[in-house]
Formats: C-alpha cells, sequence, structure tokens
C-alpha cells in the first residue's frame, strides 16, 4: 500500500500542471486515502465492536453505506448496525461522533459555526470550501446555526433543573447591563438584552482584562435576568460580597432590576454609567463651554458647583427648546443624583476600575450583527447566544453537549431494557420557551425550592 502511494505521489507531482492544480491534486488524493484507510481500520475493528455488543444480546444487521463531509472531504465507508428490543446502534458511528442521520461531522459543523460569527452564511459556505475541502450552502451553515440554538437552550434548562449552589466567595462582583437594538426582517428593531458578570479587573502582562468574564444576551428580558440570576446562584456565596452595578438607567436596567437579581449580600453600590451621563450632557447643553464645568461638578459631587452650572446654562436660554433643555437636564440630575456619586467618594477598595466597559464589550455583538445594515429573523438570538458563549468559553461545551452525558448511561440501560427513553430533553426543548408560573407551597417547599429560597435569605446549609 505504501509503495502505491509514492507511486500516486509521484503521479501527481511530476506533471506540467501549475502548483495550485497540483495541490488541489494533493488534497483529493488525501481524501480518497483517508477513504481506504478508515475503510480499512473499520474492517479491522468492528468485528471486536459487534462481538461486545453481541455479548450483550444485541443482533447483528446488515452492512450499509454511509457517506458524511469531513473537513478533509467526503468519507464513504461501510458499517454494519446491532439490535435489541427495537434499539439500533451503529458502532463505528458512535467512534466517529456521529449522529445516525448526520450528513456533515461534528468539526466540520464547528467550523461552520464559527466562520458564521465573523461573516455572513453565504461568505461562511464559500470560505470553508476555499480553505477546506468541504462543500457546503449558505442554507446548511444556517441550519448548523439553528441548531445550536437548541443545544443553548438545553444547556440553560438543563442547569436550571440540575445546578447546585455555588460556593465561590470574592470580595467584590460586577454587574452591568445595556440593551442592544438590531434590526428585524420584520422591518421593526429586536432589543437584545445584554448582561456581564465579573470579578474585577486584573493585569496580564501589559494588557488589563476583567477577571472571570461572563455575557448573558437574549431577546427576552427576564429570560436573561432568569439566566444572570440562575449564574449567579450556581457560582457564588455572596453574604459577604459587596454588589459593584452599573447601567444607563433605562427601562429594565434600573438600580431597582439589579437589586432583585441578588439574595442576602453585604453592600450593593449602583453607579449611573459615565459614558450616558456625558452623552446627556452634550445633548442638554447647548453652551459647549460650559461642559467641563458640569463635569467638575459631577466629579467632585458638588450640588452647589452643579446649580451654579445649572442656573449659569439658564442664563443663555434664548428659546423655548433651549429652556425645555435646561428643564431636562436639572430633572435627569435631581432625579439620579445619588447614583451619579463617583466611585472615590464611596466606602469602595481601589481606583475605579470594573465598571462602564459595557459599551466595549456591546462590539462583540454590534461587529456581527449590525454591520452593513444587516436584518435579522429566527437565527438573530442563536448568532447572538454564538457570540457570547464563544466569549465565555463555554461553546464548544454546549456545541459537544458534554452535559448529556450524565444521562447517556441511563438512557443506553433503559433502551437496552426495551423501556421508555429518557425524553428530558425533548419536553423541555417544548418548555423553555413557555415559562410558566408556578405555586410555591412555603409550608412544604421541595428540596430545590428550599436551597434557593436558603439561598435568597443567606441561610447557611
Amino acid at each position: 500500500m505504501f509503495a502505491a502511494f509514492l507511486t500516486d505521489l509521484h503521479e501527481i507531482l511530476r506533471t506540467n500542471n501549475d502548483g495550485l492544480e497540483k495541490e488541489k491534486q494533493l488534497m483529493n488524493y488525501s481524501s480518497n486515502l483517508m477513504n481506504r484507510v478508515i475503510q480499512s481500520w473499520i474492517n479491522w475493528q468492528e468485528p471486536q465492536l459487534i462481538q461486545s455488543y453481541q455479548v450483550k444480546g444485541y443482533t447483528v444487521g446488515k452492512a450499509v453505506e454511509r457517506s458524511v463531509q469531513f473537513l478533509f472531504g467526503v468519507l464513504t465507508y461501510t458499517r454494519k448496525s446491532v439490535e435489541r428490543n427495537g434499539h439500533i446502534i451503529y458502532p463505528i458511528d458512535n467512534l466517529l461522533g456521529l449522529e445516525r442521520y448526520d450528513r456533515y461531522s461534528l468539526r466540520t459543523k464547528y467550523a461552520l459555526a464559527e466562520l458564521s460569527m465573523v461573516t455572513s452564511y453565504r461568505k461562511a459556505s464559500e470560505l470553508i470550501e476555499v480553505v477546506g475541502n468541504v462543500q457546503a450552502s449558505k442554507d446548511t451553515v444556517m441550519k448548523v446555526v439553528h441548531e445550536y440554538e437548541t443545544k443553548y437552550k438545553e444547556h440553560e434548562a438543563y442547569l436550571e433543573e440540575y445546578g447546585t449552589e455555588g460556593k465561590c466567595k470574592v470580595d467584590y462582583l460586577y454587574i452591568e447591563g445595556d440593551g442592544v437594538f438590531v434590526g428585524g426582517k420584520d422591518g421593526t428593531n429586536k432589543e437584545l438584552a445584554h448582561f456581564i458578570v465579573h470579578e474585577g479587573i486584573e493585569t496580564n502582562g501589559q494588557r488589563k482584562m476583567a477577571k472571570n468574564l461572563k455575557q448573558f444576551v437574549g431577546l427576552g428580558h427576564q429570560k436573561t435576568l432568569n439566566h444572570v440570576e440562575n449564574y449567579l446562584y450556581r457560582t457564588y456565596d455572596l453574604k459577604n460580597t459587596v454588589i459593584v452595578t452599573n447601567s444607563d438607567g433605562g427601562k429594565g436596567y434600573s438600580q431597582k432590576t439589579f437589586k432583585s437579581l441578588l439574595p442576602v449580600v453585604k453592600g450593593h453600590e449602583h453607579f449611573l454609567d459615565r459614558y450616558h451621563i456625558s452623552l446627556k450632557l452634550e445633548q442638554c447643553v447647548f453652551v459647549p463651554e460650559l461642559i467641563p464645568v458640569f463635569q467638575n461638578a459631577i466629579n467632585n459631587y458638588s450640588t452647589r458647583d452643579l446649580q451654579c452650572a445649572l442656573d449659569t446654562l439658564e442664563s443663555h436660554v434664548e428659546t423655548k427648546e433651549q429652556e425645555t433643555h435646561v428643564k431636562k437636564l436639572r430633572a435627569y440630575l435631581r432625579r439620579n443624583w445619588k447614583i451619579i456619586k463617583p466611585y472615590h467618594l464611596r466606602e469602595l477598595s481601589g481606583e475605579k476600575q470594573g465598571i462602564g466597559i459595557m459599551e466595549s464589550l456591546h462590539r462583540i455583538l454590534t461587529f456581527r450583527m449590525k454591520r452593513n445594515s444587516k436584518y435579522w429573523g429566527k437565527g438573530l438570538e442563536a448568532m447572538a447566544w454564538l457570540l457570547t458563549t464563544k466569549r465565555n468559553g463555554t461553546l464548544k461545551e454546549i456545541f459537544l453537549e458534554k452535559w448529556k452525558e450524565a444521562f447517556a448511561l441511563d438512557d443506553r440501560l433503559v433502551a437496552e431494557l426495551g423501556k421508555c427513553p429518557n425524553h428530558f430533553f425533548e419536553d423541555e426543548r417544548q418548555k423553555v420557551d413557555n415559562i410558566k408560573n408556578y405555586a410555591i407551597n412555603y409550608h412544604k417547599p421541595s428540596k430545590q425550592t428550599k436551597e434557593r429560597l436558603d439561598w435568597y435569605k443567606g441561610n447557611e446549609n
């Protein structure tokens, strides 16, 4: 076989074709070679695998050919099935990580998902054909993205159902929230609720970065808040933690919203985002020379200086519109004065850091989802989840569905016994978008409900 390989290689390399054509021929040859090698491996290993199932009472089925697209090319191979009580297994498919009707390998799907995060579905299908030996349409890329949406929902349902109380203790925890508007195909703007949680800023060489940063995003504001709350519950013991929150104060992102997330904590400091304060000043202060005066008054947290700046601005009023600007600015500053208080004047350790980073993190979403005036349909939320889970470092875990391994043995044993399989995930797939409200029996709560209530109250286990 090796001698034949050298002969074939010699014929390709000694032709008069240009370098591009030669490399294309080498790619095709390597794909054909991989087909022959894997089929030889199957012929060698399959009898042992089949025998291990026959011992358990499985019967052997006929050999069936199958073709699957891998990154190295199309793999066509023949394998046998085993069956018991109506449950059919293809041992070779299991070893290759393939579901029964998959046309693309897991790694190929993962590559398509990665490409979809940086360019359009059509461009992603073109790119993977250029750089690899893969044929995939834009509809295939879209299908992979939609499949990830299902995996993400099942993953969140699993964590909500089986997550246990966290034990991590930190002195400070930072939470921010804001909305991102993305164009929809129906002509309306869709708001993605975007929240971040991290443990402060750490230095890595010359670079500063948020420690253990996690992002949460979704079309449903309350649903996304629930994901944040579940993450806090599964990760932290917050009884001795000071929570620092920051937002623009818009609907759904007020101090009250963040407070609703928290159990018993050591303290809670909420900030009105300075970037949005600056925007407000630019909108309402029609005398540009006075903007630094307002900024200094806010930095010094001086009501006297602020009143002086407002009076000076009011003295320049010449139109009804300018008068309205002064009234709005005065009301805005008076309403938010407590949460405008600067970081250095609060009882918080260290320099101001860890808050006001939300706007820069929006770019993770906006670079892909708003560039070139894109409009989104069903895949909007799925793409947002792809982008944020990649940043969170959980993309691979969710894509591979590693969290399902806890149920794999149960399902296999049930199937072998001929009983009904575990339909937990199928049920959750239907219910996850239709969250119902359940009455809690506070006199006789379930074990899970009691743990959650104790967490909110700050009770020790």
